[in-house]
Parts: C-alpha cells; sequence; structure tokens
C-alpha cells in the first residue's frame, strides 16, 4: 500500500531513535538538486532526513557552489592573464556597452544552459545601472573575464556553427581600404564608392543585425580610402588623388560634412590622431595639414607643415601630443600641441630620403627609414630625454630595402626586415640604451617580421618557403631560435593569435594559379613551450588570407573559390574541426571576426561585395562537422640547444 506524504514527513528524527543517516551528495547544475525531483520521491526522501540534516544539505550545495564559482574564478583570471592590456581593454569596453537584455539574447544564441545564462546575467545585474541601459564603468571590475572565459568556453565546445546572413551589400564599383565592425549594439561598415555618383556609404546594423540602413556622403572624385576615428564619429575620405573631406555624426546619428581640405598634388596618407581630436594629411605638395576639432564638432584647418620634399609620411603620437613627418628633403621633424597651436620642435637630419617615421607605442621612441649612401636602407631609431630632447640612439643598416621596421608592444625591442635576406633585432635596456642583440638569417628576402602581443616573440615571413620563431630570454636578455615553419612554396603571411600561444602563417596567396602547395599552417605551444604544427589546411583553392578571432580559439580562411572556412582549435590544441563553411560565387579576399566573434564579414578579392554574417544561426541542432583536409604531420618542433649558429651578426 502507497505511503502517504504525511505519513512520511511524520518520519523520526535520527536524535530521536538514535540513529544517524549517512547523505551523499550529487553535485548538479542547480544549486539544490533534490528540490528539482518530483515531489513525491522528493518528499520520500525527506522523510527519512531530520531538520538538521537537511540544513546540512542545504549548507553542502551552497559550499559546492561556492567552491565551483572560486575554482572558475581562478581559471578565468588566468585565462585573462595572457592577454595584453590592450585586449583586456577591449574586453571590458565590450562589457561597459551591453546590457542584460541583450547579454542573454548573445548567450542563448549558442548555448540552452538556461541555469549559466541566468548566473552571467545576475553577475552582470550587481554591476549595471538598468536592465535596459549599459553597464556603469566604474562598477565593471572582474565580470568581463568572466564573461569572455565563459564565451570562449562555449564557442569551443559548439561543434557546428550556422551563420545567418545579416546583410549582402553589393555595388558595381565599390573600392573599399576599410572594413570595420564596431563591438557595440549599433555595428558600423564603412565602404568607399567609385562609381558615378562619387560617394562614401556608411552602413548601419542593428542592434538585433536584422536590418541594414545606408548613410551616403557625397563626394567629387574617386573616394581612395576612408579613415574612421578611433571614437567612431568622424570619416576622413580621400577624394581623387589631391582631397580629403571630414564628416561627423550628429547626436541624431546621420552623418554630415565637416571640412574639405585640398594640396595642390597628390595625398600620400591621411590619418586621425588616437583621441579623435585631429587629423593630418601628407602630400607630394612637400607639405602636411593639420587639421583638428572644437568642443562643438566643427572642424577646422589649423596649421600647415612645410618640407623641401616630398612628405612621405605623418603621423601621430600615441598620446595625440606630437606629429612626425617624414620627407625627401632627408629630415624628420616633430611637432608639438601646446596653448592651441602645432608648433616644430625638431628637426633630424638623414644621409638620404626618409620613406617613414613612427612612434613607439609608449611614445618615448621613434624609428625611421631612409637611403643609406651605400644603396640600401637604415632604420634609425631616436629617444626622448628628460627634457624633451630628441637624440639618435641606433641605427640598423641594411644592404637593400627594408620592408618592415617594428617596435614590438611593449616598446622594448625593434625588428626590421629585408631584402638583404636579414632580420635585424635590436632591444632597449634599463638605462634607455638600444643594443644590438640578434641576427635572423634567411636565404632569399625576407618579406616580413612581427611580434606577438607579449612581445616576447618575433616570426619572420621569407621567399625561402620558411618563418622563423624567436623568443626573447628575460632572465638573459638574450633572444634565440625556438622553431622554423616550412611550406612548400614562399610565406606570403603570419599572424599571432591574441594570447600568443598560435601562429598562422600562408603560403602562395599572391599565386595567379591554384596549386595543392597553397597552404594554411597553425602553430600551437603547448605548457612545455614546444611548438606543435595543428595540422596544414588545404582548401579547394588556394588559401587566401587568414584572420584568427577576439581570443585565438578560432580562425577563418578564404580560399580563392570563394568559400570562407571557419575552423575552431579545440581545447587541447591538437586538433582542427571545421565549424562552418561560407560559400560565395565570386572570389573572397577577406574573412574577418568583430570584436566579440558574433559576427564575421567576408569581402570579395576586387572588394565589390561585403557579406555580414552572424556566427551564431537559430539552429542549435547543426549537422555533423565537415573534416577538414591535413597534410600528415612531421614530428614536434624542439626548442634549440643553442642559439642560431649564424647569430653574431
Amino acid at each position: 500500500m502507497p505511503v502517504k506524504n504525511e505519513q512520511l514527513l511524520k518520519t523520526n528524527d535520527s536524535t530521536e531513535n538514535g540513529t544517524r543517516h549517512g547523505v551523499t551528495i550529487v553535485p548538479a547544475r542547480d544549486c539544490f538538486p533534490l528540490l528539482a525531483m518530483p515531489s513525491e520521491p522528493l518528499l520520500r526522501i525527506l522523510g527519512y532526513l531530520s531538520h538538521r540534516d537537511i540544513v546540512a544539505i542545504e549548507q553542502t550545495c551552497l559550499d559546492l557552489r561556492n567552491l565551483a564559482a572560486r575554482l572558475l574564478n581562478v581559471r578565468s583570471q588566468a585565462w585573462y592573464a595572457q592577454f595584453e592590456t590592450s585586449q583586456q581593454q577591449q574586453f571590458t569596453r565590450i562589457a561597459k556597452n551591453i546590457s542584460q537584455h541583450k547579454l542573454k539574447a548573445w548567450l542563448m544564441q549558442f548555448t540552452r544552459d538556461e541555469v549559466l545564462v541566468s548566473r552571467l546575467c545576475s553577475q552582470l545585474a550587481g554591476e549595471e545601472k538598468d536592465d535596459l541601459e549599459a553597464c556603469n564603468p566604474e562598477k565593471i571590475t572582474s565580470f568581463p573575464q568572466r564573461l569572455f572565459y565563459r564565451v570562449a568556453k562555449l564557442m569551443v565546445d559548439c561543434p557546428v556553427f550556422n551563420p545567418v546572413l545579416v546583410s549582402d551589400i553589393q555595388c558595381k564599383s565599390f573600392k573599399s581600404d576599410l572594413c570595420l565592425l564596431t563591438p557595440n549594439d549599433v555595428s558600423y561598415l564603412v565602404t568607399n564608392c567609385d562609381s558615378a555618383n562619387c560617394c562614401t556609404k556608411i552602413h548601419v546594423l542593428s542592434a538585433k543585425n536584422l536590418d541594414h540602413r545606408e548613410i551616403s556622403i557625397h563626394r567629387w572624385g574617386c573616394v581612395r580610402a576612408v579613415p574612421l576615428s578611433a571614437d567612431k564619429r568622424h570619416i576622413m575620405s580621400r577624394c581623387g588623388d589631391q582631397a580629403v573631406k571630414i564628416s561627423s555624426r550628429t547626436a541624431t546619428d546621420c552623418w554630415a560634412e565637416q571640412l574639405s581640405v585640398a594640396h595642390e598634388k597628390e595625398i600620400w596618407s591621411a590619418t586621425f590622431s588616437p583621441d579623435s581630436r585631429h587629423a593630418v594629411t601628407a602630400s607630394e605638395d612637400m607639405s602636411a595639414y593639420i587639421c583638428s576639432v572644437d568642443q562643438t564638432g566643427c572642424w577646422a584647418l589649423i596649421a600647415r607643415i612645410t618640407h623641401e620634399g616630398v612628405v612621405n609620411s605623418a603621423e601621430f603620437s600615441p598620446d595625440s601630443r606630437l606629429i612626425v613627418t617624414a620627407s625627401d628633403d632627408h629630415t624628420v621633424k616633430i611637432h608639438e600641441f601646446a596653448n592651441g597651436t602645432w608648433l616644430t620642435r625638431t628637426t633630424l637630419n638623414h644621409d638620404g630620403r626618409v620613406f617613414s617615421a613612427r612612434f613607439s607605442p609608449d611614445g618615448n621612441h621613434i624609428i625611421t627609414v631612409s637611403h643609406n649612401q651605400n644603396d640600401g636602407q637604415t632604420a634609425t631609431i631616436y629617444s626622448v630625454n628628460a627634457d624633451g630632447r630628441w637624440t639618435k640612439t641606433a641605427d640598423i643598416i641594411h644592404s637593400e630595402k627594408i620592408w618592415t621596421a617594428f617596435f614590438s608592444p611593449d616598446s622594448k625591442h625593434v625588428v626590421t626586415a629585408s631584402s638583404d635576406h636579414t632580420c635585424k633585432i635590436f632591444s632597449c635596456d634599463i638605462g634607455n640604451n638600444w643594443q644590438f642583440k640578434a641576427v635572423i638569417h634567411h636565404t632569399r628576402r625576407v618579406s616580413s617580421a612581427r611580434f606577438s602581443p607579449n612581445s616576447l616573440l618575433i616570426i619572420t615571413a621569407s621567399d625561402d618557403c620558411s618563418a622563423k620563431i624567436y623568443e626573447f630570454d628575460v632572465d638573459h636578455r638574450s633572444w634565440s631560435q625556438q622553431c622554423s615553419i616550412t611550406h612548400k612554396c614562399q610565406i606570403t603571411y603570419t599572424q599571432f593569435s591574441a594570447d600568443s600561444c598560435r601562429i598562422l602563417t600562408l603560403s602562395g596567396n599572391n599565386s595567379p594559379t591554384h596549386s595543392v602547395n597553397h597552404q594554411a599552417r597553425i602553430d600551437s605551444r603547448n605548457a612545455s613551450g614546444q611548438w606543435l604544427q595543428i595540422g596544414n589546411i588545404v582548401p579547394e583553392s588556394e588559401a587566401h588570407s587568414g584572420q584568427f578571432n577576439h581570443d585565438g580559439s578560432h580562425v577563418a580562411i578564404c580560399d580563392s573559390s570563394g568559400k570562407a572556412l571557419i575552423i575552431g582549435i579545440e581545447a587541447d590544441r591538437k586538433e582542427l574541426q571545421v565549424k562552418a563553411s561560407l560559400h560565395h560565387s565570386y572570389r573572397l579576399g577577406l574573412a574577418e571576426f568583430n570584436a566579440n566573434s558574433s559576427h564575421i564579414v567576408t569581402i570579395s578579392r576586387d572588394a565589390t561585395q561585403f557579406k555580414v554574417w552572424c556566427l551564431y544561426g537559430k539552429d542549435l541542432a547543426p549537422p555533423l562537422p565537415s573534416k577538414l583536409t591535413c597534410l600528415p604531420l612531421p614530428p614536434p618542433c624542439k626548442k634549440s640547444p643553442q642559439a642560431d649558429p649564424q647569430l653574431n651578426g
């Protein structure tokens, strides 16, 4: 005979009958797994327990939940620490501009774990002014790291993506030099058009990514470039060869023309300052024009910098206070903004034409590239003293053209890549002195060399079909070769992931014909420091381009047949998995993730067609993942026992 509920509730306490009942707690997603059971068996179990036992179970579940939360915090902190400050700041900016209901919609795109989503939304709610408003910046603490750590795990665990086409942008004659999706709820895709009406178009995508509208800014002549200011409020369109126009976004989200500037000859560069308050152009007419915006949003031409030769480049310092110009007249000039005007403070003389000049990320150094007396090129480093004077601190001499000359993100190292088959590395010591550290030898032209986001790694790319990885030993302050990556044809592109743990290399993407040798390869670093080749990706046509997403867990590879592959890197970093394939009827030039990997933009090779995809579709029961074609992997690349024998440069 079934026992009534009332009888179950009257079961004796263990303290009353002298017995004790052991309780085994099984962790579950719910803080109170017993309460999730049907009432009949739940009451049957509770009937054997005392009040103290029930309280103990409640406390035990709370302890398990708190312990799990602490462990997740530790793991999220370690994961977050892999990224450099700039990437962490981007995560924080995204968290500041997301509301609770939009966060839920974002997370529910790729998980149906409502408990997890509710928990993250609750964490956000504690740092949010209102459910419909963005987060209070002062209250944003550890939420960004917890959020993006969770998102990264969910993305990796998702076996297949089902991208949904949000917008298909086409024009008979687009010519775009910039394509940008902002990380906020409203996204701007900026394109430029050289068609008959000669206009720049701003494509505005709504927060729900369901509609798309265009704003046209009419121009004269061919629009050649569209720089967008850092605050996303100003656009500078280069119209034809000799003119630029600045347009600004109003409070009603309209774009209005503010200023037009015309040079007498061709403009070589046009850029905004990092603080979005100034803009500078560099022209063949031996001048650079500086424009500034006032508090009312009005732009005006306020200064003209002159040289005795063509001005090849003009760039702002990171704090927007200085401008450096490089000219064919063998000089570099440094200009300072003070008391509302720009004044020339320093002239740095060179032995030949100066092709470029740029500031280090911390603004304390400048590197120039100029022609030297031996028909080669020299990269020269200048540093600022305590009294504000700039002095030469190092010359990096090459016998042929220098293709790249970059500071590391931490401003402590410089690397150059040259047609003379070498890369050279200089490092800055505690006393602010630049010293030669290493030369990297190849057998053919070195087309590029770039630093990892953490500034501790360098990867080169050479026409000799190899890329070399060098690492900086902080204790010994020395660079040494860690690995050599080889392809079957020249390497044309390299990229580090944001956490500096993975490297993407492409080969043969400049070739007009298809070959099985045109590949994209991903190498990953394990916990012991070894670089392991995960696989050679062999698309149907040559791998034309590739981009990591925001955390390096996925990569988008474009081939020339019109297919973009979204590939996931497993958590153990030993496998690749094709999670989506985006098909196009035209040759692709680029596929790029936006800042939080919720969208991806695909661009045709001729930059006439753009498609914006929402990465996660509504269907959460996707088909089986595609198989990835890979070549057999070689043995793991081991760290060289000693430095490269040619490192005596």
